[in-house]
């Protein structure tokens, strides 16, 4: 009769050992396999245990709202410059222009007037000139002396105007003057150079 306590302690202690063991070997041995598809739900889910991580993009939200565009970026550097191209066609040759208004007369025909020899004396001043033909104006003239020096001094070379015109311009003819230093007598003659013109201003 004594032993019985002893007995009821031992069936309880293995009674203990049976269920705990049975239920650690429950859990060890339910995988993936053992559920099936679709039988879970979300109450079956502790709230807060699973993180984005466990989706593994099986689950995914609305797409969000466009965000705002972003600071224009600041200006490249200028590249390098690019090799000259090559030289375009030649163009077109242009129309001829119009013709231009018709210019002045040219000369004609020059005539050289020689005057006759002029005495000029030791020791004097003399002067001289030669007329052009009608119808023509001087363009150019001058003089000559016999006798060769720097006494025999020529004092003015120059275009002259006649009183047989009404204008009062120098083209009619040549005039000189001489002065004589030179200690003897010498002489001189008048030229020149006419020619038919259109105008004389």
């Amino acid at each position: 009769m004594r032993y019985r306590p002893v007995i009821a302690v031992l069936v309880a202690a293995i009674a203990l050992l049976l269920t705990v063991g049975g239920t650690a070997v429950a859990a060890a041995l339910i995988t993936g396999k053992d559920i099936k598809n679709g039988s879970l739900t979300g109450k079956d889910v502790k709230n807060k245990s699973l993180t984005p991580k466990d989706f593994k993009g099986s689950v995914r939200g609305a797409t969000g709202a466009t965000g705002a565009t972003g600071a224009t970026g600041t200006t490249g550097t200028t590249g390098a410059t690019g090799a000259t191209g090559a030289t375009g066609a030649t163009g077109a040759t242009g129309a001829t222009g119009a013709t231009g208004p018709q210019g002045p007369a040219g000369l004609v025909a020059l005539t050289y007037i020689q005057g006759p020899p002029v005495a000029l004396p030791n020791a004097t001043q003399v002067g001289s000139s030669v007329d052009c033909p009608t119808g023509t104006s001087v363009v150019s003239g001058g003089a000559s002396t016999v006798t060769v020096g720097p006494a025999v001094i020529l004092d003015g070379s120059f275009p002259k105007d006649t009183v047989a015109d009404a204008d009062l311009i120098r083209d009619d003819g040549w005039a000189v003057n001489y002065n004589n230093q030179s200690g003897s007598a010498s002489s001189f003659r008048v030229y020149a150079v006419c020619a038919a013109v259109g105008s004389v201003s």
